[in-house]
């Protein structure tokens, strides 16, 4: 997104990741076999027709005019409070992956382009690799650091798990960082560091 603000005539500042405070400590070690998804479901269309044969659960609120059909795969969980919600996700595969439903009224996917979700965040606070869309703008950090896969589409989630290489301890350190507040300190130091040469 910075790169679209350039022409801007002021500083800006790019945070890599938002941190997500939580006391929660969880360790994956292992290529995660189910998935999770956490966050607006209104922007989760995908959901009703949810056809993998891979178990996924669903942690949001169902919007009102909303109904799904019984699916053995597919558990939908209550919203938790959010600095307790880490602890929930252990060892699964944490999906970013917003859809639109009517692709002419909202532009939930294209955002992705240019956004850092803070759905990243509370993945990598639980210390699990993520699955994101090929084409968003988080794709290559997640690539270089091992932490995850990138897919076009839902359907070849069965296959890119099964041939991931994920790097736990790079996932691990990222984790503590986010969960202690890395990220913003390091923001907040450039900021005072600039205004100081003033």
């Amino acid at each position: 997104m910075t790169n679209r603000l350039f022409q801007i005539n002021q500083n800006i500042f790019q945070i890599e990741l938002f941190d997500y405070l939580s006391p929660e400590k969880n360790k994956t070690k292992k290529i995660p076999t189910s998935l999770v998804y956490a966050g607006s479901l209104s922007k989760s269309s995908w959901i009703k027709s949810y056809s993998l044969k891979i178990p996924i659960d669903i942690f949001g609120r169902l919007p009102k005019k909303w109904s799904l059909e019984k699916n053995d795969y597919l558990v939908l969980h209550k919203p938790i409070i959010p600095d307790q919600l880490p602890i929930f996700l252990n060892n699964k595969w944490g999906l970013v992956w917003d859809e639109d439903q009517e692709k002419n009224k909202t532009n939930y996917q294209n955002y992705q382009k240019i956004n850092s979700p803070h759905k990243l965040s509370l993945y990598l606070a639980a210390n699990i690799p993520v699955i994101v869309w090929e084409k968003s703008a988080i794709t290559n950090f997640v690539l270089e650091n091992k932490i995850g896969i990138a897919i076009n589409n839902l359907a070849e989630i069965p296959d890119k798990i099964k041939k991931a290489e994920i790097d736990f301890d790079n996932l691990d350190n990222l984790s503590k960082k986010i969960r202690g507040g890395y990220f913003t300190e390091k923001l907040l130091r450039k900021i005072i560091s600039l205004d100081g040469c003033h």
